[in-house]
């Protein structure tokens, strides 16, 4: 898996610099920030280069296409190993930042013409927990597909499998209404087993958002948390979050079990978590990285080899808008090297205004 990619701490050596390198730079809000890249002009190619150390596993590194310029305290990009994302929807800290992809075009064919029609986004969370409905346009009415799942609890030792069967009294978003569900908690650590006996519980969410712990088969209420493990699921406005990435401090990665199923319903027949089954979390979603699954990958910035645990930069054109101006960036490496090593994490970026 990509978590898994080897994390190697060492800095990047400095080159001749127009831009500046500039740690725990306070934004407006007071968000510590590490603008921690180097910028500049490569006159014999008509770009700005930049070089960003994304290796930190603790703390992201931000960039600022203003700021190469004008060192303005503000950020545009963040990059936290091979995950990008941008100042806007579920990533802001206060800025408006507008992103588009190019696939078809190489970069010195992206012009400024290339932003009217362009499909802009923003980040955006994303659940491990997805397609457990779908809503029926013609007669207004959400319909469960009664999917199985597979998580790990907030502690990440023990299996969970579960299925949303119902919903009561539920109706327009936010109200969720209650929660029918059934699951199995297998209490030994780091058994795959889950062949024990399932029960059901009901879940009274309403408008509410309610968090669940699977080892208690209760309903908890934690003073923080973003900051807890001890609750498992949550439910929010037709969401189900799981307690993994930006919404909870646990490892309550999830796996979408229906797919190997021969019925996708059948919770009694998934008897067991196949060790080598991809778990994931609930991440933010941008336009760089529009997904955690090996299976649709072209959506993101990067392709993968799971052979030697390579990234490579499919050098798609990124299309940025800020307050000010219109960008065009493409991702030139992953890879920085030092003393014959190869290290992961050290973006070069080439980029220019529009």
């Amino acid at each position: 898996m990509l978590r898994n990619l080897m994390i190697l701490g060492l800095a990047l050596m400095v080159v001749a610099a127009v831009g500046c390198s500039n740690n725990d730079s306070p934004t407006s809000s007071g968000t510590p920030m590490t603008f921690n890249d180097t910028t500049w002009y490569d006159a014999s190619a008509g770009v700005y280069r930049t070089q960003v150390n994304a290796s930190s596993h603790d703390q992201a590194a931000y960039f600022s296409f203003d700021r190469a310029v004008s060192k303005a305290p503000t950020w545009d990009l963040s990059f936290e190993r091979y995950i990008i994302n941008t100042n806007s929807g579920a990533s802001s800290d206060g800025g408006d930042i507008d992103a588009a992809v190019i696939k078809n075009k190489a970069y010195e064919a992206v012009t400024i013409h290339d932003t009217t029609g362009a499909k802009w986004l923003v980040d955006s969370l994303a659940y491990a927990i997805d397609n457990w409905y779908h809503y029926d346009l013609n007669n207004h009415i959400f319909v469960l597909t009664h999917y199985v799942f597979s998580m790990r609890d907030a502690e990440g030792d023990n299996l969970i499998k579960l299925r949303i069967d119902s919903m009561a009294n539920n109706g327009m978003p936010p109200n969720m209404g209650t929660i029918y569900m059934t699951y199995y908690y297998q209490p030994t650590a780091n058994s795959l087993d889950l062949s024990g006996q399932t029960q059901s519980v009901s879940i009274n969410v309403g408008s509410n958002t309610v968090y669940f712990d699977f080892s208690s088969g209760q309903v908890v209420t934690p003073s923080d948390p973003r900051n807890s493990t001890a609750w498992d699921i949550g439910f929010s406005n037709y969401n189900i979050m799981t307690n993994s990435g930006p919404n909870g401090s646990g490892s309550c990665f999830a796996f979408p079990a229906y797919d190997g199923l021969g019925d996708p319903t059948d919770i009694d027949s998934f008897t067991a978590q196949d060790s080598q089954a991809p778990m994931f979390p609930d991440f933010i979603k941008s336009v760089f990285n529009q997904t955690l699954s090996t299976d649709v990958e072209e959506d993101n910035w990067y392709s993968y080899s799971e052979t030697d645990n390579i990234l490579t930069s499919r050098s798609y054109v990124y299309l940025i808008k800020t307050d000010t101006a219109y960008y065009k960036m493409q991702v030139d490496s992953y890879y920085t090297s030092l003393s014959g090593e190869q290290l992961p994490a050290h973006y070069s970026l080439i980029w220019n205004k529009l």
